[in-house]
């Protein structure tokens, strides 16, 4: 082994397995994955990306930081769960904020129906209706950005890939374009070269969290002609690009980075026993088909004789 591609460990437990007990389940499962990953890589196996890395660049409120001390445009932002602290910074950013969660969250119903946090636009005017709720956990509140596109950035290496999206924006109050997916609209896609000074941006934010391969959103304003940051994705989905995107690059670019053709970070060849082409093939067909499991898993630590 010398080379493993870090993706999302899942969330499913065995169906035999109470709600309560899976949480608990599923925890040891990941502390068992990461602790194998750890391993690795103080072996000196190739791990994209590194677990520590990714621990800490899942953090948004380290990457609006990190963006700013960098020179990024972010928006204004508060996380509190203090309505004291929350309801005033609403105020003042106007009639309309942007809300977030600090991290993804699914609540699955059954297989076919699930809900998920996403990017909300409310009226600043909702919170004084809610105060309660927002003592019950921190909650990211952001002014809003009057985009005219969403930007996703693919990371790979010292590469960057980088499209445009316009979403169907008929509903103002959608903000998050992958909503507009799930209502039926399609939106327009199309390979972008960013700014030399917005790439050099971005790349020194996705080294400086240790990263090989990472997506990076941003929004372009046009009012400003500014590109304003939003956030890093550590193990971003990139196969949706090359899927709608004709002779797009992305899984070119990922295949080359873990046969240690090209990227930041040199590593042994799986070019040795697989060609490129077949390496490539081999992570679309696991992209494309990849379904939730749980398999067996062992470690053994055994005294040296």
């Amino acid at each position: 082994m010398d080379t493993i591609y870090i993706r999302k460990f899942p969330n499913t437990c065995p169906e035999h397995v109470t709600e309560a007990d899976g949480k608990f389940v599923c925890r040891e499962t990941k502390i068992f994955l990461r602790s194998v990953g750890c391993m690795l890589e103080e072996l000196g196996v190739r791990v994209v990306n590194p677990l520590t890395a990714l621990e800490k660049a899942a953090l948004k409120p380290l990457q609006l930081m990190l963006a700013r001390k960098i020179g990024f445009r972010v928006p204004k932002t508060l996380i509190s769960n203090d309505p004291e602290h929350v309801i005033p910074f609403a105020r003042n950013l106007g009639p309309c904020i942007v809300v977030k969660t600090l991290s993804p969250m699914v609540w699955v119903q059954d297989p076919k129906r699930y809900h998920q946090t996403m990017a909300t636009k409310i009226a600043t005017s909702e919170l004084n209706r809610n105060t309660a709720d927002i003592g019950n956990c921190p909650v990211l509140i952001q002014e809003l950005i009057y985009k005219y596109y969403d930007v996703k950035c693919l990371v790979v290496g010292d590469d960057i890939l980088s499209i445009s999206i316009h979403a169907d924006d008929t509903d103002s109050n959608i903000i998050d374009w992958r909503e507009t997916i799930l209502r039926g609209s399609t939106p327009e896609l199309a390979a972008v070269e960013l700014p030399d000074d917005i790439r050099e941006k971005v790349l020194r934010l996705v080294r400086y969290l240790g990263l090989d391969v990472a997506t990076v959103d941003l929004v372009y304003e046009r009012k400003t002609d500014e590109y304003v940051f939003l956030e890093v994705n550590p193990t971003g989905q990139w196969l949706w690009m090359d899927m709608r995107m004709k002779n797009f690059p992305a899984t070119r670019a990922v295949a080359s980075l873990l046969t240690g053709k090209k990227g930041s970070a040199e590593g042994p060849g799986l070019l040795e026993t697989f060609s490129e082409k077949e390496i490539i093939e081999a992570i679309s067909a696991v992209y494309r088909g990849c379904r939730p499991y749980r398999p067996y898993v062992t470690f053994e630590s055994r005294r040296e004789s």
